[in-house]
């Protein structure tokens, strides 16, 4: 035996003494019991399914069996004689280590008279002792804190490094818990710094608010399990002394770990805390709730000290109905700018639950005084159960409240918790919400329909809105809207009085009366003619209006309207409303459009397409583009269109051309378009005219070659043969007749 504490390991030993004398007396083991047994204990403690306990003693070299015993009557013995030492028991015919607090102190002492100075640089395999591990318990805990309790008199600075090291913050969790065992054990006599150092690492896990319950409580159990005195000093501390920013919930669990250990002391800390809440509000609170649990008078203490106090804002209603004071829920629901409404509120609720007739004139006050708009219906929605005259009255007076600031959402729910309590007031509070000019029109119509749609009521509210011109037109048609389905006539008819008067823009108007139309054309019709008469009107809008009533109207007073339109609309307004004539078949429809095509403001080239669809009646304006218009090219198409309505001034127009336009190009398909025989005398003029240019005079030459290839092909000789053709062209030209 080495030098090692007393108590466990004195128990140890003298059991493991008494099973040396007992196979020392056997011829089996005559003299080194001890190691035999240490051996297996050994071999034993990583066993995870290896050879049972009999296999490795009959293995061991150190076993004597005599000669005549079979193999089988060599285990019997073996197996009684081990029994029999006290140190092995039989369970379902195997052998177990009887304790397994022996097998560890054996298996340890092995390790420990291999390694009798410790773990050492110089050898390995005492690394792995003592070592952080990541969980708990470790595998062979039990070895190896045997095994520091060997060790500690023979190398206690190495021991000790180890120890501190599972002891930092890196490794603490869930390390401590082997120190905690060690120095519980008392296995380390004389380790003061040690222990003092354990204990300081508790102390700061107990001081620590963010430490989880769990860890918080194995810490208070760790501290317990070294020093139960300075465990309890230190909880009563945390009670006693807290600053005001600790946890009262933690506080509380110091308090129930006192009561474990020292009630008398744990119930003086308990009326403390009561007494010295801290924390946050919601901390506090639920901490109350705690203490009531396990000390009721204590738990009203607690309470009415939170119900007092300004900081615990809201939860002091908690306080006050956990309570069940009326007194201070009187208090609480009438105390302005301290609490918000819900918690007064839920103050008001509860003291209606406790008296009610008190609560109602409480419930009133509150009502008048709150700054939220939606309090005092949520106020009448409570008391309306307990006095539906008190709940009628302050519903009434928020549907009621004239005042733009007011919620009108909530003044109309209002309105509508009226008519729940009183039936016979719910069209009254609708109608004087729909008159409201406080109120928003959206909430304005909302009550004015629902006078109609859900009460039967007449349309009175709604017409008023569509008439009342402080309202926006569109709002006023979306309340004329409403009446469609309901009374059409009616609608059309608001829709056309809101046109006439009001939109600030003609397509505004138009749309309006275009609905009033398709609910009732009767109604709109006449303001959509007059719309469409209307000069300072877009004309895009009155042709619109002409289309959206045409098909009833008599086909003259149809005529009518376009031709309003071709005198007094813009160009292309006019175009279009001549070319609906037209298409109606009508006569009148070209006379239109050569007023249209009459426009001298207008570009020249929308005067030729009008020109060109008004047939006689573009005549004039025709021989005006053709004489005057630029560039040429222009003046042909209109030479063209008109030579197509008049023969007579369509030539001369054309031959003006021929003789003199530019580019060249024109002047040709100015001779291509006169009538047949026409065409070469035209080309033969551009042939023979020297200011034409070589290229024209060519090409038209050509074109008089394909019409008439004998006096073409003459021309284009001649061409050929002019001094004053240029020599390229002359080339180009004898190609040509070459081919």
């Amino acid at each position: 035996m080495t030098n090692a504490p007393s108590g466990e390991i004195d128990e140890l030993e003298a059991i493991i003494r008494s099973a040396e004398r007992v196979l020392n007396r056997t011829e089996h083991l005559p003299d080194d019991a001890r190691l035999f047994l240490e051996e297996i204990a050994d071999r034993c403690r990583d066993r995870h399914g290896g050879p049972e306990i009999l296999d490795l003693a009959s293995a061991s070299p150190r076993l004597r069996s005599p000669a005549d015993l079979t193999w089988q009557n060599r285990r019997e013995t073996l197996s009684g004689l081990l029994a029999s030492s006290g140190v092995f028991e039989a369970a379902n015919g195997q052998l177990r280590f009887a304790r397994t607090e022996v097998r560890d102190y054996l298996a340890a002492h092995h390790v420990f008279r291999r390694h009798p100075r410790g773990p050492r640089l110089a050898a390995p395999t005492t690394w792995k002792y003592f070592v952080p591990r990541k969980n708990w318990p470790w595998p062979d805990g039990g070895v190896q804190a045997f095994l520091a309790a060997l060790w500690w008199r023979p190398a206690k600075p190495a021991i000790e490094r180890r120890l501190r090291n599972l002891l930092h913050r890196r490794h603490r969790a869930p390390n401590i818990r082997f120190v905690v065992d060690l120095l519980h054990r008392d296995l380390l006599p004389g380790s003061d710094l040690l222990r003092e150092q354990t204990l300081d690492v508790l102390r700061e896990a107990l001081r620590d608010d963010e430490l989880d319950d769990e860890r918080w409580t194995a810490s208070v159990g760790q501290f317990q399990a070294i020093d139960p005195a300075a465990a309890a000093d230190e909880l009563d501390a945390m009670v006693c002394f807290a600053a005001s920013t600790a946890s009262s919930r933690r506080r509380y669990q110091a308090v129930v770990a006192l009561i474990d250990h020292d009630r008398p002391r744990g119930m003086k800390a308990v009326r403390i805390l009561a007494r010295n809440p801290t924390g946050t509000a919601q901390d506090r609170f639920d901490t109350a709730i705690l203490i009531r649990d396990l000390d009721p008078a204590e738990g009203v203490v607690a309470m009415q000290q939170l119900a007092a106090t300004e900081d615990m804002a809201d939860l002091r209603v908690d306080a006050a109905i956990a309570l069940g004071r009326r007194d201070l829920l009187s208090e609480l629901v009438t105390e302005e700018g301290r609490l918000s409404d819900d918690a007064r509120s839920k103050a008001l609720g509860e003291l209606l639950r406790l008296e009610s007739d008190t609560a109602i004139t409480f419930a009133e006050r509150f009502a008048e005084t709150t700054a939220d708009d939606e309090t005092p219906l949520r106020i009448a929605e409570q008391v309306r159960p307990f006095d539906r005259r008190a709940a009628l009255r302050m519903a009434a007076r928020t549907a009621e409240r004239e005042d733009e600031r007011a919620d009108s959402e909530v003044r109309y729910r209002a309105a509508l918790l009226v008519g729940e309590i009183d039936p016979g007031q719910a069209v009254p509070a609708l109608v004087r919400l729909s008159e409201s000019g406080s109120a928003t029109f959206r909430v304005r119509l909302r009550a004015a329909t629902r006078i109609m749609t859900e009460h039967g009521g007449p349309i009175d509210a709604v017409v008023a809105l569509a008439n009342d011109s402080r309202i926006e037109w569109a709002d006023r048609a979306k309340a004329a809207g409403t009446l469609e389905e309901i009374h059409p006539r009616t609608c059309a008819e608001l829709l056309v009085t809101i046109a006439r008067s009001e939109p600030p823009t003609d397509a505004g108007r138009f749309t309006l009366l275009q609905r009033a139309y398709q609910i009732d054309s009767r109604q709109a019709e006449p303001e959509i003619v007059e719309l469409a008469k209307h000069q300072l009107v877009a004309g895009h809008l009155r042709l619109r209006a002409v289309e959206l009533v045409g098909a009833p109207l008599k086909t003259a007073v149809t005529i009518g309207l376009y031709a309003e339109i071709v005198e007094t609309a813009d160009g292309e307004s006019a175009l279009t409303a001549a070319r609906k004539v037209i298409a109606m078949n009508h006569p009148e429809g070209q006379r239109l459009m050569g007023k249209v095509a009459d426009r001298a403001q207008e570009k020249p080239q929308f005067r030729l397409t009008a020109a060109r669809e008004a047939g006689t009646y573009g005549k004039n304006t025709l021989q005006n583009l053709a004489q005057k218009g630029r560039p040429d090219s222009f003046r042909l198409a209109a030479a063209k269109a008109l030579y197509k309505i008049d023969r007579a001034s369509g030539r001369a127009a054309l031959e003006k051309l021929v003789k003199r336009a530019t580019p060249g190009r024109v002047r040709i398909a100015a001779a291509l378009s006169l009538p047949g025989p026409a065409v070469v005398g035209a080309l033969t003029s551009i042939v023979h005219d020297p200011k034409a240019g070589d290229e024209v005079r060519r090409a038209a030459a050509n074109q008089a070659w394909e019409i008439d290839p004998k006096r073409g092909r003459a021309l284009v000789e001649a061409l050929a043969d002019d001094p004053a053709t240029s020599t390229r062209t002359r080339e180009r030209i004898r190609n040509d007749l070459r081919r």
